[in-house]
């Protein structure tokens, strides 16, 4: 209701998303990420995540012209430290780090993920760049003049 509200007539409102990012070209890597994600992350996680999960299926713009896209997506390249940093930007890695100050997830997902992608147990210096591809969602509704 407030997007009807402020939205001018004639105007535009896009809402949008992105899924679970894919690790490309290491299977086995992109496995242990989404665990963490699913697993390890899961009592961390708010349960407003639950509306990204379902690509904002739950929500619906109050307009008759409207559409939903779901077939993009972003592909990038980041380093392994890189998505570490991502992971832990995350509010659920922040709240189980608030929680559990001395837990080492973090560290034991970098090691399982170097060894994944080939590196050795030690992983020191080790970091790759890799390819990245995170499904986008969105619905796009515009307010008709009145």
């Amino acid at each position: 209701e407030e997007v009807k509200r402020i939205l001018a007539p004639n105007g535009v409102v896009a809402v949008f998303g992105y899924s679970f990012p894919a690790i490309l070209k290491y299977e086995e890597a992109h496995k242990i990420l989404y665990q963490f994600y699913t697993v390890t992350l899961a009592p961390y996680w708010s349960k407003r995540r639950q509306l990204v999960r379902s690509h904002y299926s739950s929500i619906s713009l109050p307009f008759e012209h409207k559409s939903r896209i779901y077939d993009l997506s972003i592909s990038l390249q980041v380093t392994l430290d890189g998505l570490i940093g991502y992971v832990e930007s995350t509010s659920a890695m922040q709240l189980m780090n608030t929680k559990d100050p001395g837990n080492t997830a973090l560290k034991k997902l970098r090691q399982e993920l170097v060894v994944a992608i080939g590196g050795d147990d030690a992983g020191e210096g080790f970091n790759p760049l890799l390819d990245i591809r995170a499904p986008l969602f969105m619905e796009i509704g515009m307010k008709r003049t009145e």
